[in-house]
């Protein structure tokens, strides 16, 4: 046995629950400025209502069902009360049209969507749902009469008897991410209640997060980083989410500080948009620690960041295959420039030329992945069999991206994957 173990999401949920009742998992600010604090106590009420609602609805184990919303407690919740039930959870991106709803509808037989009154109207266009259910009812939204074949969520009056036992465990699939290949292909990837598990475990452990943390997420919960960087390590912490429903550079120092976060995460574009913003004399004051940080930025850049911010970028590299933060650099190591740190425990890392052989370090090559599929990698591409076998060899996964590892082994990303 691994140190995962065979206990599904529902079970680190309750675990985490019953440790941390009344503490504050997770606060939302929306656009408009409106504030919602929910305890760990109360969003296992929401996660249990929604899944007894979502199970009397015909929605059943290994049933995959599309999300489309925007950040919110409710995105989180409609993924944990899926994985109660043993569905799948989909998630999208409110960008996509209806027809490429229909296309991933379609592709993955889904068998309901889960969206927001915001959405409901895209989401009635796709033909190939036969089930719509919906959440975000309260007053501020328009109101759920106006989507008369969809079935309420948020339904004070909803019945929340016990669910049966659908005999979820970790090697359950929990979730299909979907991804652009090089050639703009779609791929959908398959992650199990195992690889959520176990990117809570190493990224608490990386970034050492204890429940007194704070951790600001700005980027959208369709993408592997919100759900495996953020949602998961804060909830293996028994900390708080800082959740907005997305970035705004306009915002997000004042955020930080007003909401007291302790760390957060960010891409190259986030960096660059704050670095953009008029200097604040305000820009230092706050409790953020250190910010996980991914895809490259100049010397110059990250210099005058952390020293303007007066904070720390912690490099790291990932697909979404590889469960995200794959190299990191953790708070608690010396942090290279250039470097997006160290393969985390649990996965092994090589560079490689074409023809799969070893290089030494300081040579450039491709990065492969080796890992338990399932586990500490991806169990596979959903209906793909040909790319995950040209993918997935003997337990180690081609990437495609191309760098270089030193003798201390620190791994660094090559500027051929911008070319």
């Amino acid at each position: 046995m691994d140190c995962i173990g065979q206990k599904p999401l529902s079970a680190l949920l309750a675990e985490k629950c019953e440790q941390n009742a009344a503490r504050e998992f997770i606060i939302f600010e929306d656009r408009d400025g409106r504030q919602t604090t929910i305890t760990y106590r109360l969003f296992e009420t929401m996660v249990n209502k929604y899944a007894a609602i979502l199970h009397a609805n015909g929605i059943k184990k290994a049933d995959r069902v599309m999300l489309v919303m925007m950040n919110c407690p409710e995105f989180i919740a409609a993924w944990f009360a899926l994985a109660r039930i043993g569905a799948i959870c989909m998630p999208v991106n409110v960008l996509a049209g209806a027809k490429e709803l229909n296309v991933i509808a379609d592709f993955t037989e889904a068998a309901a969507a889960i969206t927001e009154p915001r959405y409901a109207a895209l989401v009635a266009g796709v033909t190939r749902i036969p089930r719509v259910f919906v959440t975000r009812t309260a007053s501020w939204y328009p109101n759920a009469e106006l989507f008369p074949k969809a079935v309420v969520l948020d339904n004070g009056d909803a019945p929340t008897a016990g669910l049966p036992d659908s005999k979820v465990t970790s090697d359950d699939d929990a979730l299909i991410l979907f991804t652009a290949a090089a050639d703009s292909a779609l791929t959908a990837v398959v992650l199990t209640h195992a690889n959520a598990l176990f990117a809570g475990m190493f990224g608490q452990y990386a970034w050492q997060l204890t429940p007194q943390d704070r951790h600001l997420m700005v980027l959208p919960l369709f993408h592997i980083n919100a759900l495996f960087i953020s949602v998961m390590p804060v909830l293996m912490a028994g900390a708080t989410l800082i959740m907005t429903d997305q970035f705004n550079e306009d915002l997000f120092m004042r955020q930080a500080r007003s909401y007291r976060a302790t760390s957060a995460s960010l891409v190259s574009a986030n960096v660059k948009l704050l670095l953009d913003e008029p200097v604040d004399p305000q820009d230092s004051v706050h409790e953020l620690h250190h910010i996980m940080y991914a895809f490259a930025i100049s010397d110059q850049e990250r210099s005058d960041f952390e020293r303007r911010f007066n904070t720390q970028l912690c490099d790291l590299w990932g697909l979404t295959e590889t469960l995200g933060a794959t190299t990191l650099s953790p708070v608690f190591r010396k942090n290279k420039q250039n470097s997006i740190g160290f393969v985390r425990p649990g996965n092994e890392i090589r560079v490689v030329d074409e023809q799969g052989g070893e290089l030494p370090s300081g040579q450039e090559g491709e990065l492969i992945v080796k890992g338990v599929p399932g586990r500490t990698l991806m169990r596979c591409y959903f209906n793909d069999q040909e790319l995950t076998s040209r993918k997935m060899r003997d337990g180690w996964f081609f990437t495609g991206d191309i760098g270089s590892m030193d003798a201390d082994g620190y791994f660094y990303f090559s500027e051929k994957n911008y070319s």
